[in-house]
């Protein structure tokens, strides 16, 4: 749709509806409060699952840091909710962005440490794979 604007009042009107629908937006980052929650629960969940069954020490750190990264990420939503009646200007509804994209970002980079970690650390799938030795009816298990 092309929009035409003849005066100094139609290009200020453009702007606030453009304005509008950005808040409307970066609104649509930060109002799922309980979704996220309930993914970042289950996401430190696995990976302290990880840290359980493989033993690693860097899991038990990375499942710390996205616990408290996901903390600090739900009270940034939070003050989003609180200064939102003064978010007026697409910049700084732009601020917001940001800082929720930087979030989202350093989530992801702990999820790519989870799952880097495990293949640096554990053993070849060979070291732990069961062997038969003997004659088949001896039915003799050994764990290489």
């Amino acid at each position: 749709m092309l929009v035409a604007v003849n005066s100094t009042r139609g290009g200020e009107e453009l702007t606030r509806l453009q304005a509008e629908k950005y808040t409307a937006l970066v609104d649509s980052l930060f109002q799922e409060r309980r979704t996220f929650l309930i993914g970042a629960v289950i996401m430190s969940g696995a990976i302290a699952t990880t840290y359980w069954k493989i033993g690693e020490s860097l899991l038990a750190l990375t499942a710390t840091a996205f616990s408290a990264l996901a903390i600090v990420r739900l009270l940034f939503m939070y003050a989003y909710q609180r200064v939102r009646p003064k978010i007026t200007s697409i910049a700084a509804a732009h601020k917001w962005e940001h800082g929720y994209l930087a979030g989202a970002a350093a989530s992801v980079l702990i999820m790519g440490c989870w799952s880097f970690i495990p293949t640096r650390t554990t053993r070849p799938l060979s070291t732990s794979m069961h062997q038969v030795s003997g004659p088949p009816s001896a039915g003799v298990i050994t764990t290489v």
